[in-house]
């Protein structure tokens, strides 16, 4: 997937700064490596919601045209990504980056991994009858 060319980085450390201090009640100290893992996250962002657009037959648009959504889109990462104990313990723009399937999967799951979905749907109708 192409980069996008508009930086989301500003934005997304001034969301992500008073959410950090507002969850966590301290300061969070910014690196350029955050500066980086946003990029990357405004990129996996889009390329999400392009394929759930593709995938119900809509017009892909302009990667300029996806703004508001991507801000949504971090937004709502924020929301969830605390369900994930992982980032909730490491909480930080890096983790949050290096757990984005993991947590859209876990949500899109209702919060079950991908194994405790598998693990539940082998043993629907399982019983002991069935010995």
């Amino acid at each position: 997937m192409k980069l996008l060319k508009q930086s989301y980085v500003n934005e997304f450390r001034e969301i992500f700064v008073e959410w950090y201090e507002r969850e966590k009640e301290t300061a969070y100290y910014w690196t350029g490596k955050d500066g980086k893992h946003c990029k990357e996250l405004s990129n996996k962002i889009l390329f999400l919601i392009k394929s759930g657009e593709q995938k119900k037959g809509n017009e892909i648009l302009p990667d300029n045209q996806y703004h508001d959504r991507i801000i949504q889109g971090f937004q709502f990462i924020l929301s969830v990504c605390r369900n994930d104990n992982v980032v909730d313990e490491h909480l930080s723009i890096s983790v949050i980056n290096s757990r984005f399937n993991q947590v859209i999967a876990k949500r899109n799951n209702n919060g079950k991994s991908t194994k405790q979905q598998k693990r539940e749907s082998d043993l629907r109708g399982f019983s002991l009858s069935n010995v």
